[in-house]
Parts: structure tokens; C-alpha cells; sequence
């Protein structure tokens, strides 16, 4: 497989894993009656990084981030 036939296969599977987190932290969000104001301030977070998360621009996660989550759209 080429370098750059990786990086797609990579990219893609980001992208669907950040399409699940994005989607399973809205309607979580929405099941709790949360703003995302107020489900940073509980997280620890800015609102404009919960924002981030949903509106799916985001590329890469650390452990807090999935953490905050509670591991939503994680496959293993």
C-alpha cells in the first residue's frame, strides 16, 4: 500500500470516528437539556471547543476529549 493510499485509509477512518463523536455529543448534549455553554463549564472546556466537536472540525482527539465524551463514537 502506498504512503498515500494510507493517509486516505487514516483520513477516512478519522473522519467517521469524528462524524460518530460529533453526532453521540449533540444528542447526549440534547438528552441532558445542556447548552453547550453549560456542558463546557461541566467538562472543563470551552464552549467554543464543544462547538468544535459538533460542527465536526476537529482532527485528532487526546484522551481528555474522548474522556469528556464519555468515549462516544470510540471503536476497538
Amino acid at each position: 500500500m502506498s504512503r498515500a493510499t494510507r493517509q486516505i485509509a487514516i483520513r477516512t477512518v478519522l473522519s467517521a470516528r469524528t462524524y460518530r463523536l460529533a453526532n453521540a455529543l449533540r444528542k447526549e448534549r440534547d438528552r441532558l437539556g445542556l447548552t453547550q455553554a453549560a456542558l463546557a463549564e461541566q467538562v472543563g472546556v470551552s464552549r467554543k471547543t464543544i462547538n468544535t466537536v459538533e460542527n465536526r472540525r476537529v482532527y485528532s482527539f487526546d484522551s481528555s476529549g474522548t474522556q469528556a465524551c464519555g468515549g462516544a463514537g470510540q471503536t476497538r
